[in-house]
C-alpha cells in the first residue's frame, strides 16, 4: 500500500498531455502518473465505495487540463452531477458555458408487460455505441456512470462486443471509463471485461479507524496486471472529495480487506474474439442479430 512519502516518486513521470491525474496522489503513482490517454477504464466496486467521486474527480482534472469531458449518469440527473461536483469544490461552471463539459442521461433497461423488455440491454447497447460515435471526435473522454444493468442483463457476447467497440474507439484517440457495481455482475463476465481493458479497479468499503472508508485495488494499470504495491485508502469527505487515509502498517492487514486473491489478467491471456469494425458495419450489427436475456419476473 502506498503511504505519505511516496509522493516524491511523481516526478519520475512525465505527466503530461498524454496522463490525467485521477486527483489522488498516490492512486497515480500506481497507475504510472495517472489515467493516461487515450484507454479505456473498468471501475468496479461497492454501492457508495466512491466510483462516482473518483470518476468526477478524474472528469474535473481533465477539464483543467482543456479536455473535453462527456459524463454519462443513470442514477442521478445532469443537475445533480453538477452540484455534487461543486460540492466537492470542482469549479466546472466555466466549462459547460464553454461546451467542455456534457452530462447526458445514460437509460437503463425497462421491463414491460409479461416479462418481456420494454427497453432491452441490447437496444441500450447499441444506442450507446452511436452515442459515443457521435462524441467521440469532440470528446476526449468519456465517463459511463454506470452500466451495471447492461452488463447484468445483456447476453455476455453482447457485453463483450459492446467493450470491444469501446477499445476500437480508444484506438482512434478516445478514452473511456466505465463504472459498474460489483454485486450486479458476476465474476466471470467482469473478468472477461476487464481483459479488453487497459486499467481495472475494484472499490471496496471498509472501516478505516474510527470511519468508514474505500480499499481501492488497482488489478491492471496500462494493460499490465499488478499483485504488489496496487491498493490505496481513501474516504469522501464533503466539501474536499476524496481524502487519502494513511493506514499503520501494523493495521494494514487486519483492518483492511486487499482483494489479493482475485485474477490478474493480461491481453496474452485473452482468447481470441473476432469483432468487426463499426465503420464496415451498421453499429453493433452482432448485437442487432442476437436475442437478449429475458428479466427475472
Amino acid at each position: 500500500m502506498f503511504r505519505p512519502g511516496s509522493v516524491g516518486q511523481m516526478s519520475d513521470y512525465d505527466v503530461g498531455e498524454s496522463v490525467i491525474r485521477t486527483g489522488h496522489e498516490y492512486l497515480d503513482l500506481v497507475l504510472n502518473g495517472g489515467i493516461h490517454l487515450p484507454s479505456l477504464t473498468l471501475i468496479e466496486g461497492d454501492v457508495q465505495s466512491g466510483k462516482g467521486t473518483l470518476a468526477q474527480s478524474i472528469s474535473n482534472e481533465a477539464l483543467q487540463e482543456g479536455n473535453g469531458v462527456t459524463y454519462f449518469t443513470s442514477e442521478n440527473s445532469p443537475k445533480a452531477i453538477v452540484e455534487q461536483m461543486q460540492a466537492f469544490g470542482m469549479d466546472i461552471m466555466d466549462h459547460i458555458t464553454n461546451a467542455l463539459f456534457h452530462v447526458p442521461r445514460l437509460q437503463q433497461p425497462v421491463v414491460g408487460d409479461r416479462c418481456e423488455w420494454a427497453v432491452s440491454p441490447e437496444r441500450l447497447m447499441l444506442g450507446l455505441i452511436e452515442d459515443l460515435q457521435s462524441n467521440a471526435e469532440l470528446r476526449k473522454i468519456i465517463v459511463l456512470d454506470d452500466i451495471s444493468d447492461m452488463m447484468r442483463f445483456g447476453e455476455e457476447s453482447n457485453v463483450i462486443q459492446m467493450f470491444a467497440e469501446c477499445t476500437r474507439l480508444r484506438d482512434e484517440g478516445t478514452t473511456i471509463i466505465a463504472l459498474a457495481q460489483s454485486y450486479a455482475i458476476e465474476q466471470d463476465r467482469i473478468d472477461a471485461i476487464a481483459k479488453l481493458c487497459d486499467v481495472h479497479m475494484n472499490l471496496e468499503t471498509t472501516g478505516l479507524g474510527d470511519h468508514k472508508g474505500t480499499l481501492l485495488t488497482v488489478h491492471k494499470a496500462n494493460n499490465k496486471s499488478l499483485d504488489a504495491r496496487n491498493t490505496v485508502a481513501f474516504r469522501i469527505v464533503n466539501g474536499q472529495g476524496i481524502k487519502t487515509v494513511d493506514v499503520p502498517r501494523t493495521a494494514a492487514s487486519s483492518t483492511l480487506r486487499p482483494a489479493l486473491g482475485r485474477a490478474a489478467f493480461t491481453s496474452e491471456s485473452m482468447p481470441p474474439v473476432r469483432f468487426q469494425a463499426l465503420s464496415r458495419l451498421s453499429p453493433l450489427h452482432t448485437i442487432r442479430n442476437h436475442v437478449c436475456i429475458k428479466p427475472a419476473c
